[in-house]
């Protein structure tokens, strides 16, 4: 029982991360209130959860992150909310898979800068060609920042790093259900 409750909670952080994802691509920002419902709901997650023994380890890995992160913002390399939902979603995947929650929106994220080069590279010839799909690829990752800069929605990256470490946390509690 305890598992499906744990599994049920991981669902509903999984739409929130979502959630911010798409507000992130469509307007830039992450809302707080999103980062702070994940954050109400994970303690009972962790009550329900399949381990309960390292509790100190589950609140100081993502303290460390949100100062990292926070040290990363001051230099304007993250955003607020970046910060917040990378420590709020490695709060939600446990000591067990962070690495892989980590190396995963490493990924993503590189992957999304590669994109978003490539895209403003192609600018001149997206916007000339009038398409309307064309023209909103590209709004999707050009940036309203300074001309030139690129502004990445960093919560796109989260969100693929999380979805895949949030799959191997609840895919290990499934052959127990059985």
């Amino acid at each position: 029982m305890a598992a499906t409750a744990f599994i049920v909670l991981t669902l509903i952080f999984w739409v929130i991360l979502w959630l911010a994802a798409a507000e992130d691509l469509r307007v830039r920002r992450l809302p707080n209130l999103l980062s702070l419902a994940a954050l109400g709901l994970w303690p009972f997650a962790y009550a329900a959860g399949p381990d309960r023994s390292a509790l100190l380890l589950s609140l100081g890995i993502p303290a460390l992150l949100f100062a990292a992160g926070f040290a990363l913002w001051s230099m304007r390399f993250l955003g607020g909310g970046d910060v917040k939902l990378l420590a709020v979603t490695a709060l939600w995947v446990g000591p067990e898979q962070t690495l892989v929650f980590l190396v995963a929106t490493g990924i993503a994220g590189g992957a999304l800068a590669l994109l978003a080069l490539k895209l403003r590279d192609l600018e001149p010839m997206l916007l000339h060609s009038g398409g309307a799909v064309a023209r909103r690829s590209f709004a999707l990752l050009s940036s309203p920042a300074a001309k030139g800069a690129i502004e990445l929605p960093y919560g796109l990256a989260i969100a693929i790093g999380g979805s895949i470490a949030l799959y191997q946390q609840v895919s290990a509690l499934i052959p127990e259900m059985i």
